[in-house]
């Protein structure tokens, strides 16, 4: 076979090839010219119904896909719903268990209060400060790593309080994959958002719109329609579902870089700040006492943190969206602990210094002293603007983009990643059967939904032989329910009146107390770490202390209390019979279910590869009808 002979163009023996056509004598110029015309439109019409006729075999073995799919989404809807039942009672006894220990707080048989460093400075006179704070259990940062094969490996980090516990709740995690989908319906992206009964807002959340999903940002459109289920909708009602009307965005506080303190007077806009910032990522509970003990405590960039344009927010003190637009000095009058006023008794001053003062765009709504202000980033939050309010109020939650069309691959993208993000959340009566795998955790970490790019994870091993981690998987969970075990320690203040007699009284949670760490005062503050928990000297000199005297109304040992810590014990028996009853079974249900959707998700890496081609058949029909059209509606003069 030569040159040109597929499609018969050159073939001499051929009466319908253009060589053929050129040497019958009987045409005219203009009737060779149409025919070779006529001939490349007919096999340009012969591809084109090839083509529909691959698309269409595509699509014929997709629905069949579809078919043997839904037979185990229906399994599994069935399953799914069989695991929370268990999860829940036991859920319910980890909040009876919760209650009781709080009980016996609260009836002042036992403490949860604690004084913790939190932050170090020095004012314009060199004199060195300490902020103490009377916190609540005293809680940091507590971590478990769950991995998608069921381990966990549990992380700690900061300073950890172990009168504190930290008891996760049981859910039914899922992770989903794009290709994840209902391929009988044209879902065009699966969303997080959030919006808020009678609204007609969504807003989504920014990680949508990164450099995967397009030029743009955005999957969807205007007239897509919004659901929070594709079985049983619940934030907008099935029967009436949204189309998306509008696309918008609106300027919100995302995110706490770092945290100031400082005093400002309704409505001024000059927020004035006390000279230190937060705690850095080096005060840890090895070097606590070196960085008190240190003879300077000085602030670093990093501590300080705002710039122009940051977000800056305290509830009732500024108004929403309030932002720095400029940095400046002043001065400003605060109120300090002097431990060496009046012989070393100590009492509370009052001092003025020159400070750094930030400009704020919106004058303050009420009058604070030394008090914390969150600094952030300001960003533009994306809204879709719907034809339909939301029923009821939800934050973070999974939400699918319909595309109405009468083709499921008329709008698909088939450059898709199919694999990448992978959505993780708690399978709920709203998404039962969603996901390629899904497990039982109690990692006490946050429940929400939310994306995570797999792909993009990974492990370095350091030159020291560390290894650190880029894009590790988000912490999500359950939740977790945090009480206090209780000790007979109450924070206290101690200060002195003019007579130089000493005053005791309790400290309150969330109080801030400014104390001195030069000279004589070195001596109150004996070993900020002297307990090893709470990071407040126990010697009697000491300015921030604690006392074993109950402030009540119950004492220490006595009958009622003896009966709390009964409770206490009674809860936990009921939870570890509750935990060895359900857990066992709904992590039998779980592993079924498990099961299933592995084999699911093998027939629909499948179907995601139909509907790809499928995509790109319809992709190429469309490039040959325009060709045809162009070739058909030309004025044929001459081609010679």
């Amino acid at each position: 076979m030569g040159i040109g002979d597929v499609n018969n163009y050159f073939n001499i023996g051929d009466s319908t090839s253009i060589f053929a056509i050129n040497a019958d004598s009987k045409l005219t110029v203009e009737q060779k010219e149409q025919k070779k015309v006529d001939m490349i439109i007919e096999d340009t019409e012969e591809r084109l119904k090839r083509e529909n006729n691959q698309r269409e075999q595509l699509l014929d073995q997709l629905q069949l896909m579809d078919v043997r799919i839904d037979q185990y989404d229906t399994l599994l809807l069935e399953i799914d719903k069989k695991v929370q039942p268990f999860l829940d009672p036991i859920n319910d006894q980890i909040n009876v268990v919760k209650a009781a220990y709080d009980a016996r707080v609260g009836a002042g048989c036992s403490n949860d209060l604690k004084w913790v460093p939190i932050a170090w400075g020095e004012d314009d006179e060199g004199d060195q400060l300490i902020y103490y704070q009377c916190q609540k259990n005293a809680l940091q940062t507590v971590r478990r790593q769950e991995r998608i094969d069921g381990s966990i490996e549990t992380i700690k980090t900061g300073l950890t309080d172990p009168d504190t516990i930290v008891t996760g709740y049981y859910g039914y995690k899922f992770y989903r994959k794009p290709l994840n989908r209902d391929y009988g319906s044209n879902l065009i992206d699966v969303i997080i958002g959030s919006t808020t009964a009678g609204s007609t807002t969504v807003e989504v959340e920014q990680s949508e719109f990164d450099d995967s999903s397009g030029e743009d940002g955005l999957e969807f459109k205007i007239g897509d329609v919004v659901t929070d289920s594709i079985e049983n909708p619940s934030i907008f009602s099935i029967g009436s579902l949204p189309e998306i009307v509008g696309i918008s965005s609106s300027e919100t506080f995302t995110g706490i870089t770092t945290t100031i303190r400082g005093n400002i007077s309704v409505g001024s806009t000059i927020l004035s700040l006390i000279g230190i910032g937060t705690v850095d990522v080096g005060f840890t509970n090895a070097n606590l006492l070196d960085r008190l003990n240190a003879d300077k405590f000085t602030s670093t960039e990093a501590d300080f943190g705002p710039k122009i344009g940051s977000g800056i927010e305290r509830t009732g003190v500024l108004p929403v969206n309030t932002k720095v637009i400029s940095i400046g000095t002043g001065s400003t009058t605060y109120e300090f602990y002097d431990a060496d006023f009046n012989s070393g008794i100590g009492s509370f001053r009052t001092k003025t210094q020159n400070v750094t003062t930030l400009v704020l765009s919106s004058a303050a709504i009420g009058s604070t002293s030394t008090a914390e202000f969150n600094v952030g980033i300001v960003s533009f939050t994306p809204s879709l603007i719907l034809d339909t309010a939301a029923d009821v109020t939800a934050s973070n939650v999974q939400l699918s983009i319909i595309r109405p069309a009468k083709d499921p691959d008329r709008d698909f993208d088939q450059e898709k990643n199919p694999i990448d993000p992978v959505t993780i959340g708690l399978i709920n009566d709203r998404n039962l059967g969603v996901g390629h795998t899904a497990l039982i955790v109690n990692n006490a970490e946050p429940e929400r939904t939310i994306n995570w790019h797999q792909i993009r994870s990974f492990s370095l091993r350091q030159s020291n032989g560390e290894i650190r981690e880029y894009d590790p998987e988000p912490e999500q969970g359950a939740g977790r329910a945090v009480y206090h075990r209780g000790n007979t320690s109450w924070p206290i203040v101690i200060t002195g009146d003019d007579e130089g007699n000493e005053e005791e009284r309790y400290a309150y949670e969330g109080e801030i107390l400014i104390v001195g760490a030069d000279g004589s005062n070195s001596t109150r503050i004996v070993d900020p770490d002297s307990d090893g928990i709470d990071g407040v000297g126990n010697s009697a000199n000491s300015n921030v202390g604690t006392t074993g005297t109950s402030p009540g109304p119950q004492t220490p040992g006595n009958s009622q209390c003896v009966t709390l810590a009964n409770n206490i014990a009674a809860a936990e028996t009921a939870l570890t019979n509750i935990i060895n009853e359900n857990l066992p079974q709904a992590r039998k249900f779980a592993a079924q279910a498990r099961a299933i959707r592995e084999l699911r998700d093998d027939m629909e890496i499948e179907a995601f590869g139909l509907l790809q081609g499928a995509a790109a058949s319809r992709k190429e029909i469309d490039r040959l009808t325009t060709l045809l059209n162009d070739l058909r509606e030309q004025d044929l003069e001459s081609y010679g």
